[in-house]
């Protein structure tokens, strides 16, 4: 038997359970999850097992009945944040007040670490005033924050869809500064270079939360209500970058209704309007498009 204890953690606004992918490929275990939709629930359930998630709203669940875990992770509502929602911020009186639950759920529990995504607009809403609120209040729990802009596209996945990832480690009672370069997880060493901090006095460059004169820039950190926030290169490609018809099955193990080629996307399309269309060729739509 190993001496090393299993990691675990939960999974908040789980949705069908993309952390607990992630988190299983990394050896973590989820051990508890919740989400409001049914369907997305039932879903969950066919993948992971008929008890691996609790449906129900997160404000009426029980603190106590939320198990104690390593990590927490949570893809909290993002439509008060974004771009195609009503921009409403933490204003939001149903959706923007769930990250409170959040903070209270940490606060409780005290995991060792927490791990939160939402949509990169948290950063700028608002000359940034929201994310500030929101880091003020994860920051003042007794943790280090670390931050940064991701997209799939880094890691060889054909989706450009920049995240922001919100990354808390709870500092024990001797945390020292100085070690601050060894508990950050988005800076390889190149970009640490990059940045010439100097680790060892590095709370000369924090800014109170609230009050800060920064911008709130791609990547940056919080400790004790203060912050600082840096811009740099893009986040590096961890695998080479890949493009969807390269990943696409062959023409002939598509299932008829999967079937996206040309002519019979065409067919289905000139069908519906009632005329006639010419022959393509059975070019395939990914390699027209992609």
């Amino acid at each position: 038997m190993s001496r090393f204890k299993k990691q675990t953690a939960i999974e908040l606004f789980a949705g069908i359970g993309g952390f607990r992918l992630g988190l299983e490929a990394s050896g973590i275990q989820t051990i508890w999850a919740n989400d409001i939709n049914e369907l997305c629930c039932q879903v969950y359930q066919s993948n992971f097992g008929q008890n691996s998630i609790v449906l129900g709203d997160i404000q009426s669940i029980n603190l106590a009945d939320i198990p104690d875990h390593d990590l927490l992770t949570a893809g909290f509502p993002c439509q008060p944040f974004s771009a195609a929602g009503k921009k409403l911020g933490i204003r939001d009186q149903f959706r923007g007040t769930l990250f409170e639950k959040i903070v209270e759920i940490i606060d409780t529990k005290k995991p060792h670490y927490f791990l939160l995504e939402n949509v990169k607009r948290i950063l700028t809403m608002e000359q940034g005033h929201h994310f500030k609120v929101i880091l003020n209040a994860l920051a003042s729990l007794n943790y280090l924050i670390e931050w940064r802009i991701i997209s799939p596209i880094n890691f060889g996945i054909p989706q450009n869809r920049e995240r922001i990832f919100i990354f808390g480690s709870r500092c024990k009672s001797d945390f020292n500064p100085i070690n601050l370069e060894d508990h950050l997880i988005f800076l390889n060493q190149s970009e640490t270079e990059y940045l010439n901090f100097d680790f060892e006095n590095f709370e000369k460059y924090l800014y109170p939360i609230l009050d800060s004169p920064i911008k709130n820039y791609p990547w940056g950190i919080a400790y004790q209500n203060k912050m600082y926030s840096q811009s740099l290169p893009s986040f590096p490609d961890i695998y080479p970058p890949t493009r969807l018809k390269n990943i696409l099955q062959s023409e002939s193990e598509v299932e008829p209704q999967f079937d996206f080629t040309i002519t019979v996307f065409k067919a289905h399309v000139f069908q519906a309007w009632d005329v006639e269309y010419p022959p393509l060729g059975g070019v395939k739509a990914s390699e027209s498009f992609g």
